[in-house]
């Protein structure tokens, strides 16, 4: 079961809704590299599986952790079903 991802608009708009939650962000494609004021996370969506991953940043773990909750809700905005793996 493929998520509503797969369209370059709906990545597009979780782009833009991580840029109006205060992130900078870099897109590439289906990966997301975000920052606060340092490297917080790297998301990574599968359109085809219906799901995403988030990579926390190790040296940077008590801001990381703050905004890796802020994206789940986030995604979960844009698509309630789609199954999120944080590691």
């Amino acid at each position: 079961m493929s998520s509503s991802f797969s369209s370059m608009e709906k990545r597009r708009n979780l782009f833009n809704q991580l840029i109006k939650s205060g992130f900078k962000v870099r897109m590439h494609s289906y990966e997301y590299f975000i920052r606060r004021k340092k490297f917080v996370c790297v998301v990574v969506v599968y359109p085809e599986w219906n799901s995403a991953t988030i990579y926390k940043v190790k040296w940077n773990i008590e801001e990381s952790e703050r905004a890796v909750e802020n994206i789940v809700k986030i995604l979960e905005t844009l698509e309630p079903k789609l199954k999120i793996e944080i590691i």
